[in-house]
């Protein structure tokens, strides 16, 4: 970009395009490298297990939440304090004391100025 803004055509131009080169090559290499494999990789026996698994862990979903939503309606609401309650007890608990600054006052310029 240095060498756009003076002028230099050719080698701003060489040199931003192989910048633009660079980081586009990493980024495709990067994608390439970090992509997970997908379930066709896994062994038959693997993939069995896999859905196993996940139709039960389904069931078990479906069972706590009906079990939620009965319980939930018996139950009170949760009572939850005020912001102020909270900012209360952080300055009960913290003991945090506000920064004061020390103020000496202006400088005297007429003695700095003399200082030369």
């Amino acid at each position: 970009m240095i060498f756009l803004s003076r002028n230099i055509w050719i080698e701003g131009a060489v040199l931003t395009g192989t910048g633009v080169g660079v980081i586009f090559f990493v980024e495709t290499y990067t994608i390439l490298k970090l992509r997970l494999p997908s379930r066709g990789s896994l062994s038959p026996v693997t993939r069995d297990s896999l859905n196993h698994f996940a139709s039960a862990a389904d069931r078990y979903l479906f069972e706590s939440a009906d079990e939620t939503t009965h319980a939930s309606s018996t139950r009170e609401p949760l009572i939850r304090g005020s912001m102020a309650s909270v900012l209360e007890m952080m300055s009960l608990t913290l003991a945090v004391q506000p920064y004061a600054p020390i103020y000496r006052g202006p400088i005297p310029l007429r003695e700095f100025l003399s200082l030369k």
